[in-house]
């Protein structure tokens, strides 16, 4: 009889053990890359550009999510997301509003509307803070993520794709 009460107390102490233990599980969390467009002189008023002269534009942030034991995962997926925004507006640059993909998939404060007028604003700012006589610029355009390891390809912190490597404006329009 003894024998069952022993088997009896260490079934209900193995039961409690399995039972009230917690189970250990990987909790989700997000990171971020930081984004912007980025704008290299080639030439300015046709004449070509010795110097590295270059601006950025567009600041925004994207956001990605995961386990808490794969935060690169989480900033590649925020990476991904910022750099299909950038794409895709640069492919429909004559919109005058925010795409879908940045208004959605983790991305956050993206406000630019009108690209082409955001980009030529930017350039010729830029130019006249330098000298007022500048009056057109060809300059590639790049979208840029950067943060933390994830942010870049493997386990970079930086990602830059090319949108346009000749891009024309005439700030006299």
């Amino acid at each position: 009889m003894n024998h069952h009460i022993l088997y009896i107390i260490a079934a209900m102490a193995f039961v409690t053990t399995v039972v009230a233990t917690p189970t250990v599980m990987a909790q989700n969390i997000q990171r971020t890359c930081n984004a912007y467009y980025e704008v290299r002189f080639i030439e300015i008023d046709h004449r070509n550009v010795t110097e590295d002269i270059s601006t950025i534009f567009g600041q925004f942030l994207a956001r990605g999510g995961c386990g808490s034991t794969v935060p690169n995962r989480c900033r590649r997926r925020a990476r991904d997301a910022a750099h299909l925004c950038m794409q895709r507006h640069w492919q429909n640059l004559n919109i005058r509003y925010v795409p879908e993909e940045c208004r959605t998939n983790g991305v956050r404060n993206y406000h630019i509307a009108d690209l082409r007028q955001a980009l030529t604003d930017t350039v010729c700012n830029f130019m006249s803070e330098r000298n007022p006589d500048y009056h057109s610029a060809a300059v590639s355009v790049h979208a840029v993520t950067h943060g933390n390891k994830g942010c870049g390809p493997r386990e970079n912190k930086r990602k830059t794709v090319e949108l346009s490597g000749h891009y024309f404006i005439d700030c006299n329009r």
